[in-house]
């Protein structure tokens, strides 16, 4: 409270004591290093890409390839404004595929003798 009056004065402050004010005590907390607080940052930035990871909800293989197909149709029949490279259609189409043959290869075929009650 005592640096504080400083500020509701009419004393000026020079600009060593502005910065060293609250040197003489801690407000009875440890003292935190540099180290400290850059290692508290990053964390909090983790913390918060791990939370974004997990509030986004999986998107299924078909709902991914109707995505994929609107897109698809849009560039197309795109309006002639809109200039692309085959490139990227390619590049889509391809994906398509990679999306196509990973549905395929990740279904389960069930087995009959669950169903006969054997």
């Amino acid at each position: 409270m005592d640096q504080y009056s400083k500020f509701t004065s009419d004393e000026l402050m020079n600009a060593e004591e502005f910065i060293l004010i609250d040197d003489d005590d801690n407000y009875g907390e440890v003292e935190i290093t540099d180290e400290e607080i850059v290692n508290m940052i990053k964390s909090n930035e983790i913390d918060l890409e791990e939370e974004e990871l997990i509030s986004q909800p999986k998107i299924s293989t078909s709902k991914a390839l109707v995505s994929l197909d609107k897109v698809l149709s849009f560039l197309n029949n795109s309006p002639d404004t809109f200039i692309t490279e085959l490139h990227n259609k390619n590049l889509l189409y391809n994906l398509k595929k990679k999306i196509i043959l990973f549905d395929k290869n990740n279904r389960v075929q069930t087995v009959l003798d669950g169903w006969l009650n054997i």
